[in-house]
């Protein structure tokens, strides 16, 4: 669940510079919150569900 919260907490700030049209930037904290993701999903026991929304988000990303 850390690391889910990790990845969350990137989320406003990535959005805030892609609003901007700071795509560098926001590429830049997008990187870490969908490596984060990535390792819980296959570090963690999920459901099936859970990591199926984990990897939308990701690709959302």
């Amino acid at each position: 669940m850390e690391e889910n919260t990790k990845r969350r907490n990137w989320i406003p700030q990535e959005l805030e510079k892609d609003k901007a049209k700071n795509h560098k930037e926001a590429f830049q904290l997008y990187q870490p919150a969908v490596e984060h993701s990535l390792h819980a999903i296959t570090s963690q026991a999920h459901s099936d569900k859970a990591q199926e929304s984990m990897l939308a988000e990701c690709v959302q990303y």
